[in-house]
């Protein structure tokens, strides 16, 4: 480029106007190429959400476990049609933006059921269902086991593996 512009400021007579169109063109997209990387990246994610929508998608999934939350709004918040944005969703998350929504409430009551002093109708409730049948019987379809079992089997582990490392931890201490 700076060949370019020499080669007419050592002829002024020679200066062409279509020449100094197409050298602002081509140095204005060097600068975008080089310092806003964002263009190229951007133009490569079709068919799908973009990263910024895929996250702000799943931050309002995260505050609305209830349901409350239409996809009619998500929609908009992504600025997508609903066809559009139920497509993109499916694509981006490989599920259903319904099967999505139950499946974060699962693992918000996973991380619940880790408490065994609280209720599984508080857990239920926290974790967005309706009721403790309703959370019981999701949980049992899409994790296998109900979540009063679950929980047993994950308190077991997690008791066995605390044992598991202070033995190891007490057995580096004596050597």
């Amino acid at each position: 480029m700076t060949q370019l512009i020499l080669l007419q400021l050592d002829h002024p007579e020679e200066r062409c106007e279509l020449f100094l169109d197409y050298f602002c063109l081509l140095f204005s997209a060097h600068l975008l190429e080089t310092y806003a990387p964002s263009f190229r990246i951007a133009s490569r994610f079709r068919g799908g959400l973009a990263p910024w929508q895929k996250r702000r998608v799943s931050e309002l999934v995260r505050e609305h476990l209830d349901g409350a939350l239409r996809l009619a709004a998500l929609a908009a918040e992504c600025g997508l049609s609903v066809s559009h944005f139920a497509r993109s969703f499916r694509q981006s998350f490989g599920t259903s933006a319904h099967r999505y929504l139950i499946l974060q409430r699962l693992e918000v009551a996973k991380s619940l059921l880790s408490d065994p002093h609280l209720p599984l109708s508080e857990i239920a409730l926290r974790s967005g269902f309706s009721d403790q049948a309703a959370f019981s019987r999701t949980f049992g379809s899409f994790i296998g086991t109900p979540p009063g079992q679950w929980r047993r089997e994950f308190t077991f582990r997690r008791s066995r593996s605390e044992s598991l490392d202070r033995n190891f931890s007490n057995g580096l201490n004596a050597a």
